[in-house]
């Protein structure tokens, strides 16, 4: 259920990741910083461009992310 509490929201994979939850909340605004400068620097593109740049910056993070998790998942395990 999306209204249950867990551990896989992005804070707590970022908090497994970095160790900390100083560097997790950075990681999360310079994401944050990022998205906003995408839309500022686009806004006068269209939205098409600017959908389609938000999508791929969100396939970019989920991948990054995915690395960085299985990288942790293979070092914990050793």
């Amino acid at each position: 259920s999306i209204f249950k509490a867990d551990k896989n929201h992005i804070h707590h994979r970022l908090l497994n990741i970095t160790g900390s939850h100083l560097k997790a909340t950075m990681v999360i605004l310079i994401s944050n910083t990022a998205i906003i400068l995408i839309v500022y620097s686009l806004r006068e593109t269209g939205n098409k461009i600017l959908i389609i740049s938000l999508i791929l910056a969100g396939i970019i993070f989920s991948i990054l992310l995915g690395v960085k998790m299985d990288d942790f998942s293979n070092k914990k395990n050793h």
